[in-house]
């Protein structure tokens, strides 16, 4: 019923709301090596198929491990790599690929997954499994500010930078420069990480 100053508004009977729980997943790491052959064709073959990469680096490095694996003669890939694998209640929702002799990494999480821990949490699970004498590095490519979050957060030497022009000017020549400069980022980054560990 209306007038000109008030109106009457339909009430609905009060509806008690469910109470929703929402559980958090069991995380599991797995470390994946090299060593373990079967292992790990097995698991590039399953990443590969399952589309655990984007367009790139990854779903090549695994393609090729698929394929060359079982060759007499080791592809050139083969044996560069270990996996860390992250699964939530079982089902695998991220994976790093290190390439272990220079320790770089690249990383993958499910869309639906990102920004809840998982490659923070695989790259804790890699050092534990590595060691954490070296500093591990990476490429940021085009997505830009959000792995450079990622790199800072987890004390990772990102690789696409560049030596300031007056290092490039001290030693004379760029490549000279370029290696000094980032020998000088991965102390600094290993002093802070020692540091963050320690909890000073």
């Amino acid at each position: 019923m209306t007038s000109d100053r008030y109106f009457t508004i339909a009430t609905l009977p009060l509806i008690k709301q469910r109470q929703v729980i929402v559980k958090k997943p069991i995380m599991e790491y797995e470390f994946i090596s090299r060593k373990d052959r079967k292992r790990y064709i097995e698991f590039a073959q399953q990443a590969w198929l399952l589309g655990l990469h984007e367009d790139g680096y990854i779903r090549d490095q695994l393609q090729s491990i698929w394929i060359w694996g079982d060759s007499a003669n080791d592809h050139i890939c083969v044996g560069r790599f270990d996996f860390i694998v992250a699964r939530a209640d079982g089902a695998i929702v991220g994976i790093i690929l290190h390439e272990n002799k220079v320790s770089v990494i690249d990383t993958y999480v499910i869309p639906s997954w990102r920004r809840r821990g998982i490659a923070s949490g695989m790259v804790e699970a890699l050092r534990y499994y590595v060691g954490d004498s070296k500093v591990l590095c990476g490429w940021t490519g085009t997505s830009g500010d959000a792995w450079r979050s990622y790199y800072e957060s987890n004390f990772i030497l990102h690789l696409d930078q560049m030596a300031p022009m007056e290092l490039v000017e001290q030693y004379g020549d760029k490549e000279t420069a370029t290696a000094a400069f980032f020998k000088s980022l991965k102390l600094k980054l290993s002093a802070a990480y020692r540091k963050h560990k320690s909890g000073k």
